[in-house]
C-alpha cells in the first residue's frame, strides 16, 4: 500500500492519510510540476502543446459518416 492521499478536516483540523494499492497521476499539463514536487531532480516528461484544432465541418462529418474523411469538393 502506497499513501494515495494526506487530507485535512478543515473544522476540526485533524490530517489522516488515506491508502491506495494504485494512484492516478490524472494532472494534464501539471504532471510534471507534481512529480517534482517530491523529487525536483525528476526529469520533465510532458512536452505542451498548443492543442489541437478541427474543424467544425470534418468533426460533424467524421461524426455522422462513420469516421470517413470529409471532402468540401463539389465533385
Amino acid at each position: 500500500m502506497i499513501i494515495g492521499a494526506e487530507v485535512k478536516d478543515t473544522l476540526s483540523g485533524r490530517s489522516t492519510q488515506v491508502y491506495a494499492k494504485q494512484v492516478i497521476n490524472a494532472t494534464g499539463p501539471f504532471t510534471d510540476s507534481l512529480r517534482q514536487m517530491s523529487d525536483p531532480s525528476k526529469p520533465s516528461i510532458i512536452m505542451p502543446s498548443a492543442g489541437l484544432v478541427f474543424p467544425a465541418a470534418c468533426f460533424n462529418a467524421c461524426c455522422t459518416n462513420g469516421h470517413k474523411h470529409h471532402s468540401t469538393s463539389s465533385t
